[in-house]
């Protein structure tokens, strides 16, 4: 590397590390106990009032590794629309608890790819039910059938919710920035 590059490229290590800094003042230090607390807090109420959430098993708000706390609850595997809601909305819960208290959820990211699979879930599931039900016909010149259709229209779905999920992020993301500068 060039002397050029490399000042550039020490230049651009201290403008991260000031980045980290004030992404850590927002969150408020390197380990803020409260948000991570009301964060789980959402967890537990979300299986305390979910009549199929399930039964609330621990709690803690200790960090350990790359963890920050942990909610753990015991409930079927879910089989109805039902469960599948409530599992949804525990795993929800904890990014709604710090949108309330902080207008802005920093995020732990180790919920998101549950409550997002199993969102994923509940609308492949509820649309193809839905499909089968009501469409359900032979084939039309021994070409399309209604399973053919189910494939055409379960596509999207998860296309369209992913674009949610990415906008969504995108707007916090946003939103954090806002509020550091």
């Amino acid at each position: 590397m060039t002397r050029k590059q490399q000042r550039l490229a020490r230049k651009r290590g201290k403008k991260l590390k000031e980045f980290n800094r004030l992404i850590r003042a927002a969150e408020g230090g390197e380990y803020n106990k409260s948000r991570i607390c009301f964060h789980e807090a959402g967890h537990c109420f979300n299986v305390w009032f979910q009549a199929e959430g399930g039964r609330l098993c621990d709690v803690t708000c200790v960090q350990n590794g790359t963890i920050d706390g942990l909610t753990r609850h015991w409930s079927r595997r879910p089989a109805t629309r039902a469960s599948l809601r409530a599992e949804i909305a525990i795993k929800m819960g904890g990014k709604a608890a710090e949108m309330l208290m902080f207008d802005a959820s920093l995020g732990h990211y180790a919920d998101q790819p549950e409550w997002e699979r199993k969102a994923k879930a509940f609308l492949l599931g509820w649309s193809s039910a839905a499909f089968d039900v009501f469409f359900d016909f032979p084939p039309l010149f021994w070409i399309v059938d209604a399973h053919a259709l189910f494939h055409l229209v379960s596509i999207p779905v998860p296309l369209l919710w992913a674009k949610f999920i990415c906008a969504e992020a995108d707007a916090a993301q946003q939103k954090i920035k806002e509020r550091i500068y």
